[in-house]
């Protein structure tokens, strides 16, 4: 974690629904619906609240701009000691071999694939730069024709501010 992230205890649920709030009109434009699936109760973490809107937004777009019809999901839940949001669509998918470059700077599968053109390559790579520096990750599955899913996963609170393990107990002095 970067130390100078800002960090704050944000409700992951309202910043997922924020999100799809923001994309929902271009997905609609494009003909898709925008679903979502989040936790019936509020969860927190500790984290930098711009960063993670940005993020959700990127893959958001990224799935808008990749699927020429059906759906896009945002689903959301935790897992242990994290949160995990999943960006799910009905696009074109993403052939094994370009599943870390896509995170790559500048770099785009074809740039014939998308419905609008657009974009330089360097949302995905934000994404990934930007979970990181928030102690978690964007992971990728994804098959050529079938979709992809994009896991932006988080901790609930990152490493630099949870609490130090318990002290050990003093061990008792040896006889000498």
């Amino acid at each position: 974690r970067d130390a100078s992230t800002p960090s704050a205890r944000v409700v992951a649920t309202d910043a997922a629904r924020a999100a799809a709030d923001m994309c929902e009109p271009v997905a609609t434009a494009a003909g898709l619906t925008l679903h979502l699936a989040l936790p019936d109760e509020p969860v927190e973490l500790t984290t930098d609240h711009n960063r993670l809107r940005m993020i959700l937004i990127n893959l958001l777009g990224n799935a808008i701009k990749f699927t020429e019809s059906g759906e896009i999901r945002l689903e959301m839940r935790t897992e242990a000691d994290r949160v995990e949001f999943a960006v799910r669509d009905t696009g074109i998918g993403i052939a094994p071999e370009n599943h870390e470059l896509v995170f790559e700077r500048f770099f785009q599968v074809s740039k014939g694939l998308t419905r609008s053109g657009g974009g330089v390559g360097i949302g995905l790579a934000a994404a990934r730069e930007f979970s990181r520096m928030l102690g978690g990750d964007v992971e990728l599955r994804s098959e050529l024709g079938s979709g992809s899913a994009f896991t932006l996963w988080l901790p609930l609170t990152p490493p630099a501010v949870r609490p130090p393990p318990p002290a050990l107990a003093p061990e008792a002095p040896s006889p000498t």
